[in-house]
């Protein structure tokens, strides 16, 4: 197998990543189990990807991929734990969108992120959709926005993580609406669910796969997505755009136009970019 550098013409939100080294993986590959290392915890959109991107590719090449949740710290913990695996395609990184922008938020990162890591293939971009309580208040994104501003403390949203798109997005949002509000972090999706539900956050900005159960079963209600057009993925769900916001909220697309990674032509690309990998992305509520 031959491995080569070349430029990523496109990013994603999500992708998978290894630590950087093309000598130590001229031998033949898989001969072992694969490693596949999720940044969040265990339940939540990303994790959830993870597991459903190593079950299809561990299928693929006919080998075993075991995952492990290495969650906390904006990614930080599992993007060291990696950067400091050995560089022989055994260990690979299911990256979120925090280790592209890390080095503008952070001091002193434990690793370098233009030589730790290689890219593979860019997985998915999941569209944020502004999800609150069902039996809150306010019942649209304009209710909402009344809400807030009439709340001595503004608003409080949930995020599965300092330097996520969640969170960027959000503090976006506060500004763009002109309110006050507090992001709490919590360690993944799932304990940030836990609190929306029990209402003890007001909203949070998540992907639509992880809310889907909560919808249907009444609990939960989308405010709207924080695209520049609805997504066929919940078309039902209007953009915070048409509904009075004037400020693009597509924190993806703003900061990971370009990769910081060099890019590798690594087996198992090509599995993930094809077409039965978008279409279960599909169902899962991410796209390309």
């Amino acid at each position: 197998m031959n491995l080569n550098r070349r430029h990523l013409l496109g990013a994603a939100a999500a992708g998978l990543a290894l630590p950087w080294s093309t000598a130590s993986m001229a031998q033949a590959w898989p001969r072992r189990p694969i490693r596949m290392v999720s940044p969040y915890g265990a339940g939540g959109s990303s994790d959830i990807l993870t597991r459903v991107l190593a079950d299809f590719l561990g299928r693929k090449l006919g080998q075993s991929i075991v995952v492990e949740n290495k969650a906390g710290a904006g990614t930080r913990i599992a993007n060291d734990y990696v950067a400091k695996a050995p560089p022989d395609g055994y260990t690979l990184l299911h990256a979120a969108a925090p280790i592209a922008i890390g080095e503008a938020l952070y001091k002193d990162l434990p690793y370098d992120v233009h030589k730790s890591f290689a890219a593979i293939a860019g997985t998915a971009i999941a569209p944020l959709f502004l999800i609150a309580n069902a039996d809150a208040p306010y019942k649209s994104f304009a209710e909402f926005i009344k809400y807030a501003k009439g709340n001595p403390k503004g608003a409080t949203f949930g995020s599965p993580g300092a330097g996520s798109a969640p969170h960027l997005t959000a503090e976006l949002l506060l500004r763009a609406a002109d309110m006050k509000g507090v992001v709490v972090q919590y360690r993944g999706d799932a304990p940030a669910y836990t609190d929306l539900l029990g209402r003890r956050i007001d909203a949070t900005l998540t992907a639509i796969s992880t809310a889907i159960p909560h919808i249907q079963a009444g609990k939960l209600r989308v405010l709207g997505v924080a695209l520049e057009e609805r997504t066929p993925l919940y078309p039902d769900a209007p953009t915070l755009r048409e509904q009075g916001l004037a400020e693009d909220l597509a924190v993806n697309r703003v900061f990971i136009k370009e990769s910081v990674f060099p890019f590798l032509k690594f087996p198992g690309a090509d599995i993930l970019l094809g077409p039965e990998m978008k279409s279960t992305g599909e169902v899962m509520g991410v796209s390309e």
